[in-house]
């Protein structure tokens, strides 16, 4: 996986976790400036669901709700995120020792 996908992925996670109902892909397009074919990209790696034989993470779930694509973080997801942000609070900590 590449850092710019790796960076999108983090910050799609971030706006998936400041919600609990489904958010519309292009809504977060928008949000975030990106293209749709940049996100799904991005989907590929940290999504539940089998491209090309290759398994995504399971970090964020895509549904299809007619035309829309929706999008929302799997519990392992939440688990993950919470997992960084802890990590995140840790290490930010240890900073503040130091100084």
């Amino acid at each position: 996986m590449n850092e710019e996908v790796m960076q999108m992925g983090v910050a799609l996670m971030q706006e998936l976790s400041a919600s609990h109902a489904p958010v519309s892909a292009a809504r977060l397009c928008k949000h975030l400036n990106v293209r749709m074919s940049s996100l799904q990209r991005c989907l590929a790696y940290f999504g539940a669901q089998h491209i090309a034989g290759q398994e995504g993470l399971g970090l964020i779930l895509a549904e299809q709700d007619d035309e829309r694509l929706m999008l929302s973080l799997t519990a392992a997801g939440r688990a993950q995120w919470q997992a960084w942000q802890d990590e995140q609070g840790t290490d930010q900590m240890l900073e503040d020792d130091d100084a």
